[in-house]
């Protein structure tokens, strides 16, 4: 049985966004198509998102489109974006905290990488909208689904986020090392 095969270790997700984000590095994001098959991508880059942070959109407290991330560590929240993009974030901490982990990147085989590195391409290229929003991404029955790393953590790097214009100087970006 692999590492895989057990889940994630009790807690996993119930850390805060800073401490869980390195730990996805190398997880798998695994999406049910409504034809039944799983297509899914190992996890090369994510930014975290504090509850006192600016650019965190739990920041100013709980709306009809921020209410997932004020669930427990472990569920998805899927926002809309630019009128054209859809971005995934793994919400942690506990259930009314209101932070979360931007997934980024994902590195899919056979699909080119220029289809899965930056969020809302990832999001497409898997078929995530806000039909996905508050998914439980322990159960692996689900729509969305996260999976463990089967091996060692991978070498990582920090960098500030991007694309945001509040506290963006932080470096609460993480980047596997060797990642295009």
């Amino acid at each position: 049985m692999s590492t895989a095969d057990l889940g994630f270790p009790p807690g996993f997700f119930l850390r805060d966004a800073l401490a869980l984000a390195p730990d996805l590095l190398g997880c798998a994001l695994a999406r049910r198509l409504p034809d039944g098959r799983v297509v899914s991508g190992v996890i090369t880059e994510v930014e975290a998102y504090l509850p006192d942070d600016p650019a965190c959109h739990a920041h100013r407290g709980p709306t009809a489109r921020n209410a997932a991330m004020f669930l427990a560590g472990g569920h998805a929240y899927v926002y809309f974006i630019y009128g054209m993009h859809f971005c995934v974030n793994v919400v942690s901490g506990p259930a009314g905290r209101g932070e979360a982990v931007l997934l980024r990147s994902l590195r899919v085989d056979g699909v080119p990488v220029a289809r899965t590195t930056g969020p809302g391409r990832l999001c497409r290229a898997l078929g995530i909208d806000r039909a996905l929003d508050g998914a439980d991404l322990e159960d692996r029955t689900g729509t969305l689904f996260l999976l463990p790393r089967p091996g060692p953590a991978p070498a990582f790097t920090t960098t500030p986020r991007i694309g945001i214009r509040k506290n963006a100087d932080v470096p609460w970006r993480f980047v596997e090392c060797g990642d295009r």
